[in-house]
């Protein structure tokens, strides 16, 4: 299976970046095909998310994210921490399956995150 992921950051930065690298190889060692589009780099541990993701593809507002996900012709998309909303209504348009895993509290939080803002 060929599975298409969008993931905000390649590499190490926080839980969403751990889950993301974990879920990818163990169904890599389960025989999936990852592929990465990712907006920016985080330039940690970035050779363990090669292994798990030999394909990556930066995407940006020259590049976008459909024409690259038309180019992998994916079994699947999975969504996890992505931030440009407007790709979503695009994407199914694509008739591609796709799922999604909300890691944290940024699509309903205008902070992004559910600390106190002071004391956090």
């Amino acid at each position: 299976m060929k599975i298409c992921w969008l993931q905000e950051k390649l590499g190490a930065f926080g839980g969403a970046e751990s889950n993301v690298l974990s879920t990818a190889r163990a169904l890599q060692a389960r025989g999936a095909e990852n592929i990465l589009i990712h907006h920016e780099r985080t330039g940690l541990d970035e050779d363990r998310w090669h292994q798990a993701f030999p394909r990556t593809e930066p995407v940006g507002s020259s590049r976008p994210v459909t024409d690259v996900v038309r180019e992998i012709s994916p079994d699947v998309i999975w969504i996890h921490n992505w931030n440009t909303s407007q790709d979503f209504v695009a994407l199914r348009e694509l008739g591609i399956p796709m799922g999604r895993m909300v890691h944290d509290h940024a699509l309903y939080c205008l902070r992004h995150y559910k600390y106190h803002p002071l004391t956090r």
